[in-house]
């Protein structure tokens, strides 16, 4: 059996991600301003639980007389290229080890290249895994719900649909092609999708509440 993993809010929880990059960024912020960072990084995090994350750089530049488009693709870049402090939880390096003993392990992730990547480096996660696949590295239309990554996975493992697990978060993307294929999906209530309702076709098969639960729906289902 070959299982596949998302990677942001499936194997950790991104918003430590977006807590690192904005870190990050209020420390050029106040280097420029000669603010203070934590009054700069604390209205980034309340900008962000209130509006989202569409224009908090644009926000917070204004705010401190910094908006220029300039500054903005530098708080961008900072924000892309930074190395992440973030890493596995403890009871995830124990489930991929369990996992590994007896199935081929993956990653499928859309996002930037660098992005995902300097992800991926900092998580440590390919030392568990046989690969992990950037979708974007093969295009923007290699973008889930594209099957491209996993057609990819399934001719190298020589394997059916049917032996393919994947666990993701968002079921407006990361479901509706596997399931028309029959391959096994499980969708992880958390994150920003967790609340989300999508229509049958679009919902994975299974759904857990953590990956704790992983191992019961595998064993009970496959």
């Amino acid at each position: 059996m070959i299982i596949v993993f998302d990677l942001d809010d499936t194997l950790y929880n991104e918003k430590y991600f977006v807590y690192s990059g904005f870190s990050e960024v209020a420390k050029w912020v106040s280097l420029m301003s000669n603010n203070s960072y934590n009054e700069i990084f604390d209205s980034m995090i309340k900008e962000l639980t209130f509006n989202g994350r569409g224009k908090i750089f644009d926000i917070v530049l204004e705010k401190y007389f910094l908006k220029t488009k300039k500054n903005i693709q530098k708080c961008i870049s900072i924000y892309r290229l930074h190395k992440p402090a973030i890493n596995l939880d403890s009871e995830v390096i124990d489930l991929l080890l369990e996992l590994r003993k007896n199935h081929k392990l993956y990653i499928v992730t859309d996002g930037n290249k660098i992005v995902q990547k300097n992800k991926i480096k900092s998580l440590d996660v390919e030392k568990y895994i046989e690969k992990a696949y950037i979708t974007h590295r093969y295009s923007l239309s290699a973008s889930k719900p594209s099957l491209k990554c996993f057609e990819l996975i399934r001719n190298k493992e020589k394997v059916d649909w049917q032996n393919m697990v994947y666990i993701g978060d968002n079921p407006y993307k990361d479901f509706v092609n596997l399931n028309k294929v029959n391959a096994f999906t499980i969708r992880i209530i958390q994150g920003d999708f967790a609340h989300v309702e999508v229509s049958k076709g679009y919902d994975a098969k299974f759904k857990i509440k953590n990956l704790a639960d992983l191992k019961k729906v595998i064993k009970k289902n496959l």
